[in-house]
């Protein structure tokens, strides 16, 4: 189940919860740069 931790990051998107997953990716891209 070590996969599955990625598709749970998805599911936010397909439930509509829109919000959280750009908070999230923008948290991520902050880390990146």
């Amino acid at each position: 189940s070590g996969t599955s931790g990625g598709e749970k990051k998805m599911l936010p998107l397909v439930e509509g919860d829109h919000d959280r997953v750009e908070m999230v990716d923008r948290f991520m891209g902050s880390l990146m740069n």
